[in-house]
């Protein structure tokens, strides 16, 4: 039998009735998401997180009230001055201004600090649930509904529900994280400049909700870097400098970082501006000196002796929080210690969180909404594993396939473990000073979509080669019993919408 060419894998397109009952079947779909995901979050903000002075709340409610300050066009100071305080600027060196910046516009300046908070909750509700559908919509058009129904729910109900009856950042963080890594997967198959452009837009305004997005721009670029390597190098040995056939080019990306750099600080450069003539240091963040010291009260108390530039600049070098101090004070071992012991309770924590237990037969109220992180991801990954298999077994045809699709598959599978790794190792290093589901959990989105975005590429290329159709069958069939065991999760919470205080 010949071989078919690459420009031959042509995928059919569906019938025009089977288009539109599927168009038909999603919008039931978000519809009924909405309905839920709004039910159980309304409980989530009645019942949980009642105390508006815990988790930094009362500090993102204290900056929200100071950038609402900043809305208005200030005639004493000029009006590019005015115009630059718009833009999210404002932090206590904790606080970055995104979020508080986003709940200045629910803000009564003559209404109660607990009023703006219950808003501030019921903002992110919404940012979040419109996040969420406009994802599913987006994501219909490239994957099989099976795969966008699970996409919606582990995402909705696994990340960001969870997080939005806070007033904290983590909902924009988690939308702008998902969407950088995205763009970062793209950009390792197409290395366009818009793209590069894209990226630092995007992780800058992750930046200015949390600073916790370096990592996945080092794991960007060391990946993007290690590929730029492998093309550069043989093409200087060959003096062979044309462009390759492969949609990312090696050429493209010596330049593309720099315009990635460029919209990056861009982006932040309000915020950079602030930091740097309150705390004398553009990127300054309180956290940057507690992640290299021994507890939590240690780090508040250096904060509180250090709240200006002029104060920080006091301090000795011998005594500034730093690694090279840490490591002169701490014996390798410790550290190591330090560093194992934090990543795998952080590892741990974020696969399989602490579940709600039944006392005298008494169910207690539920801690977590989707607490099976670690299965939902396994038998994504199960998927995912199981048609590489089967991929490859069917040779020769498959064959031709699998050499071709290497190059980008391979660098999108280091950037993934390369990135989670990066994120584990850094919030288990840190494990001292602050726990929290928060902060692994913004990992979760982009590890399902990865995954179901494998899967579907798999089965992509089985169906564009034709042949047998039982793989493609016991993919639909796998999402399909990974849907049944998120709704029997959801039924749950709907039988009993009680949930944990904290």
């Amino acid at each position: 039998m010949k071989e078919p060419k690459p420009q031959d894998l042509v995928i059919k397109s569906s019938p025009a009735w089977a288009v539109q009952l599927r168009g038909l079947v999603l919008g039931v779909v978000l519809v009924l998401f909405a309905g839920v995901y709004f039910y159980i979050g309304t409980h989530l903000i009645g019942q949980t997180n009642p105390n508006r002075a815990k988790h930094d709340q009362q500090n993102n409610i204290e900056l929200a009230k100071v950038a609402a300050s900043h809305m208005k066009p200030d005639r004493q100071i000029g009006f590019a001055a005015s115009l630059w305080r718009i833009f999210p600027h404002y932090t206590d060196g904790v606080v970055n201004p995104l979020w508080p910046w986003a709940a200045a516009r629910v803000y009564d300046p003559d209404g109660k600090d607990q009023d703006f908070f219950i808003r501030g909750k019921w903002l992110n509700l919404f940012i979040s649930a419109g996040f969420c559908l406009l994802l599913a919509g987006i994501a219909s058009r490239y994957f099989s509904l099976g795969a966008t129904v699970n996409l919606l729910l582990l995402v909705g109900f696994g990340a960001l529900l969870p997080r939005s009856p806070y007033f904290q950042p983590e909902p924009l963080y988690y939308i702008f994280f998902f969407l950088s890594w995205l763009t970062c997967l793209a950009l390792l198959r197409k290395n366009s400049i818009w793209l590069y452009c894209l990226l630092g837009v995007l992780a800058g305004i992750a930046y200015l909700a949390k600073t916790s997005i370096q990592p996945l721009l080092l794991a960007f670029v060391a990946v993007s870097s290690y590929r730029f390597l492998f093309g550069a190098v043989p093409a200087i040995i060959r003096k062979s400098y044309n462009r390759p056939a492969s949609q990312w080019c090696w050429q493209t990306h010596i330049i593309g970082i720099f315009f990635l750099a460029a919209a990056f600080l861009l982006t932040v450069g309000p915020r950079l501006s602030f930091a740097n003539e309150r705390f004398g240091a553009p990127f300054h963040s309180y956290p940057s000196y507690w992640m290299w010291l021994d507890d939590f009260d240690t780090g508040y108390e250096f904060m509180e002796d250090h709240t200006s530039k002029t104060e920080l600049r006091r301090i000795p070098s011998d005594e500034v929080p730093s690694a090279s101090n840490y490591f002169r004070s701490h014996s390798g071992e410790q550290a190591s210690d330090r560093l194992a012991e934090g990543f795998w309770w952080v590892t741990k924590n974020f696969l399989d969180p602490v579940r709600a237990s039944e006392r005298d037969g008494d169910p207690q109220p539920w801690r977590h909404l989707l607490a099976d992180r670690g299965l939902y991801l396994a038998a994504l990954l199960g998927i995912v594993v199981a048609l590489a298999i089967w991929h490859c077994l069917r040779r020769p045809r498959a064959e031709l396939a699998v050499q071709k699709l290497q190059p980008e598959w391979s660098s999108a599978a280091l950037f993934v473990i390369g990135t989670t790794m990066l994120y584990a190792l850094s919030y288990g290093w840190y494990l001292p000073i602050g726990k929290g589901d928060r902060f692994m959990l913004a990992l979760f989105a982009p590890l399902v979509f990865s995954l179901i975005l494998a899967g579907e590429g798999l089965v992509d290329r089985f169906r564009a080669r034709g042949g047998s159709s039982l793989p493609i069958t016991v993919y639909k069939l796998a999402q399909l019993a990974l849907t049944v065991a998120i709704l029997a999760r959801l039924g749950q919470l709907l039988a009993r919408p009680e949930f944990y205080g904290r």
